[in-house]
C-alpha cells in the first residue's frame, strides 16, 4: 500500500492503519500540503510550539559548544 492510495478516497475497510506508524487508533491523518502525501496520524505526530522548539534547539547548540570547549581544555 502506498500513500498515493489515500489521496482521493478514504481508506478501505482493510486499510484502517496509519501508513506511517501502523496505528489503528487514529482519529485524523495529516497530509503534506505540497505533495499531498500522508505524513502521519494524530498518534504519531506531535504538535509543538515554535518558540519552545527554538529554545530547545538553542539549548542543544549551547550544550554542544560547551562540550567542545571542555574537550579542547582536556576535561
Amino acid at each position: 500500500m502506498t500513500y498515493d492510495n489515500w489521496k482521493t478516497s478514504p481508506p478501505e475497510e482493510e486499510e484502517k492503519e496509519c501508513p506511517v506508524c501502523g496505528s489503528t487508533e487514529w482519529d485524523v491523518f495529516f497530509k503534506n500540503r505540497i505533495t499531498g502525501k500522508i505524513v502521519g496520524c494524530d498518534d504519531c505526530i506531535k504538535e509543538v510550539d515554535a518558540y519552545d522548539l527554538h529554545l530547545e534547539d538553542q539549548a542543544r547548540k549551547e550544550a554542544a559548544e560547551d562540550m567542545k570547549l571542555d574537550e579542547s581544555r582536556g576535561k
